[in-house]
C-alpha cells in the first residue's frame, strides 16, 4: 500500500473547542518573542513545537509561504490557529502532501488553477476522467474547498481536498 494510499479516509481535520482554541493562542504568544502578533521561522518552529508539531527547515519554509492568507510573508498566530488543521496534517503526510501539490501546482506559483487540476485530471493514466466529469467535480470542489472563491485552491485549501475522499482512487 502506498503512502497516498495510506492516506485515504483519514481524518480531514479536527475541531478545537473555544477552551482548547485560548491554550494553544496563549501558547503561541508566549513563543512570540518579539510581541508583534508575527511569527517568523525560528519562532513559527518554537509555536509548533510547543503544540506538538515537529517541522524541518522545508516543512517550516513551504509552511509559511503557503498558510500566510493576508499575503504579507509572515504567519500571524490568528493564522496558525485557524489552520491547525492543515498544519496537524502537514505534520503527518507533509512529504506526500507537498510532493501531490507540487503536482497540481504546474507553474509553481503556490495555487492550483482549475485549468492546472482540469488538465491532471483529464490527462492519461490509471485514474484519467471524461472532460465532463472533471468538470462536473471541479465545480463540486470548488463549491466545497475555494474557500475565498479566487478561481484557485492554496495549499490549505487542497490539503482539505486531497484528505477527503472526494478525488477520483
Amino acid at each position: 500500500m502506498s503512502d497516498v494510499e495510506d492516506m485515504e479516509g483519514k481524518s480531514q481535520g479536527f475541531l478545537l473547542s473555544y477552551e482548547a482554541r485560548r491554550v494553544i493562542e496563549d501558547i503561541l504568544k508566549s513563543k512570540d518573542i518579539d510581541g508583534s502578533g508575527d511569527v517568523d521561522l525560528d519562532e513559527l518552529e518554537e509555536c509548533l513545537s510547543a503544540v506538538g508539531f515537529q517541522a524541518s527547515f522545508e516543512d517550516l519554509k513551504f509552511l509559511t509561504k503557503h498558510l500566510d492568507k493576508n499575503g504579507d510573508g509572515k504567519l500571524q498566530i490568528k493564522e496558525i490557529i485557524d489552520q491547525l488543521d492543515v498544519i496537524n496534517l502537514h505534520a503527518e503526510y507533509g512529504v506526500e502532501l507537498m510532493a501531490a501539490f507540487k503536482k497540481f501546482d504546474q507553474n509553481g506559483d503556490g495555487y492550483i488553477r482549475y485549468p492546472q487540476m482540469l488538465k491532471i485530471l483529464t490527462g492519461k493514466g490509471p485514474h484519467q476522467m471524461e472532460v465532463a466529469d472533471a468538470r462536473k467535480l471541479l465545480n463540486d470542489l470548488a463549491k466545497s474547498y475555494d474557500t475565498d472563491r479566487d478561481g484557485k485552491f492554496s495549499y490549505s485549501e487542497f490539503v482539505k481536498i486531497f484528505m477527503s475522499d472526494k478525488l477520483p482512487k
